[in-house]
């Protein structure tokens, strides 16, 4: 992960200052998954942002089996919320966004025309949804 935080401050062209991860986590995220985290705010200062999980109802097509499993909630609506407050506020000038929901072009959209900031998407090998790529 330090040589992930040194790409995002090679692609931006600078030291990064202000780092948002956010992730939907169940009511008792694992001690791994704990590790994580703290290793994120601790070792690398990135501020944490989190949703709780949701059960999403499942059904097989061809039993009509029924299931619940976790399913995260309002991660992109975060991403959207402080993007944009930050924004406003005239908190950044670049953005690196580093996802790949294609969910998130609207937003990178909006914040490029209306604010003129430049959002560059990092993301991983076909990872990038095809709306995100322009």
């Amino acid at each position: 992960w330090t040589l992930f935080r040194a790409a995002l401050d090679e692609i931006a062209g600078g030291p990064v200052f202000d780092v948002h991860y956010f992730d939907s986590v169940q009511d008792a995220p694992g001690a791994g998954r704990e590790a994580f985290h703290q290793f994120l705010r601790n070792s690398l200062c990135f501020q944490l942002h989190f949703t709780e999980m949701r059960e999403r109802r499942r059904t097989c097509y061809a039993c009509k089996h029924v299931w619940s499993e976790p399913e995260q909630q309002g991660v992109d609506v975060g991403i959207s919320v402080q993007m944009l407050k930050l924004a406003f506020n005239q908190g950044y000038e670049q953005a690196l966004l580093c996802s790949g929901d294609g969910a998130l072009s609207s937003l990178a959209l909006e914040l490029r025309d209306t604010f003129g900031k430049r959002v560059t998407i990092v993301g991983w090998h076909n990872s990038v949804g095809p709306s995100l790529r322009n």
